[in-house]
């Protein structure tokens, strides 16, 4: 059976030197807010090419803080693609928002900025860009917009780690963006870890009183709502020496997505658009019933997935009821098969083979 993910891949070369750094964190007790953390956001906003960056416990917790440090009025609506993941829509919701959901253009993963734009009212205090599966759009138009009419905009960049635009990282078309550490990302911890990015230092003042409780200098004082939205120590070691393999990690995702796209041929299966600058977090691919090339692909021993199943306005706890016609078609029709960095020539070969002959 060939994997549709296998975290080792990532490790395996550094494991050892993993061991020893975290057995270090062990034998100091320093388990919450140690130095690591610190080093940590320096690597990672120097990579973003941002001025802050704050390790977080999820990237779900980092979308968190981000609207807690952003958002001003406590009531209002925030727009959001129904195609994402649950958490760029419960976030909001868990902090008294109402949802409004936003279509996909036809045959893509993304909404047009001009359905958005068309969705906001007297009631938008923000808005959630998630740039799905490492997939490069410029939204400095929807930026502009936001700015021009007082509407936050929160980059999602759970799955675009390395996701570049004209050279540009994303995370630096808005105020304010959120990154993800779940183990299946480009990169990606021991369990669960976040980040919110910013350079503006406001916002990054506030955060930072917000992951701990709403306190910051003076330790048992909060000053405003928080609360335990810490990055720990041995995460952010995990993270600190994978960053220094993230740019072969990316290349190799990188040559996996152009080899299934030059050897890729069967009509019946829509491949992703190249872009430049995506960082290929999923590979995923539109067919004519993703249960039946699910069922097909797992017959020949070749494990895929499918984001998402199900639209968010679907979904019974934002009690919607929108009709999203792009959004509940594409749902089933995107499977994703399998990129991570450790696939060998002969699962590459093995995959497209298979895919070439699906009927």
């Amino acid at each position: 059976m060939i994997n549709f993910f296998e975290y080792s891949a990532s490790y395996e070369d550094i494991k050892d030197k993993l061991v020893c750094e975290i057995k270090k964190i062990i034998d100091s007790a320093i388990f919450i807010n140690g130095e690591s953390v610190n080093k940590f956001e320096l690597i990672l906003s120097e990579y973003i090419k941002s001025k802050y960056s704050l390790g977080l416990s999820s990237g779900t917790d980092s979308l968190l803080v981000a609207i807690m440090a952003t958002v001003k009025k406590k009531k209002g609506n925030f727009i959001i693609p129904s195609f994402t993941f649950t958490a760029t829509a419960m976030s909001p919701l868990r902090l008294g928002y109402d949802i409004k959901f936003v279509d996909t253009e036809k045959n893509f993963f993304k909404p047009s900025i001009h359905d958005i734009i068309k969705l906001i009212d007297k009631d938008t205090v923000g808005v959630i860009w998630p740039y799905l599966f490492g997939e490069p759009t410029d939204i400095s138009e929807l930026y502009r917009y936001c700015k021009n009419n007082n509407i936050v905009l929160i980059e999602d960049c759970a799955q675009s780690m390395g996701t570049t635009i004209k050279g540009k990282h994303v995370g630096n078309f808005s105020d304010v963006s959120c990154f993800s550490f779940f183990p299946t990302k480009n990169l990606g911890c021991f369990g669960d870890g976040g980040a919110m990015i910013t350079s503006n230092s406001a916002i990054n003042e506030k955060a930072k009183k917000i992951k701990s409780h709403g306190y910051y200098d003076q330790k048992y004082n909060s000053s405003i709502v928080g609360g335990n939205f810490r990055l720990d120590t041995i995460q952010a070691v995990v993270l600190i020496e994978l960053f220094k393999k993230i740019d072969i990690l990316l290349s190799l995702r990188y040559d996996n997505a152009k080899f299934y796209n030059n050897h890729i041929s069967n009509e019946k299966v829509m491949k992703p658009e190249f872009l430049p600058g995506h960082s290929w977090n999923q590979y995923s691919l539109i067919v004519d019933c993703n249960k039946k090339f699910k069922s097909y692909m797992h017959k020949n021993n070749i494990q895929t997935n499918v984001y998402y199943p199900v639209p968010l306005h679907k979904n019974k706890v934002f009690n919607t009821c929108v009709e999203l016609k792009n959004t509940e078609k594409l749902c089933n029709q995107i499977v994703s098969i399998p990129i991570y960095p450790g696939l060998q020539k002969q699962h590459l070969n093995r995959i497209t083979e298979v895919i070439n002959k699906y009927d």
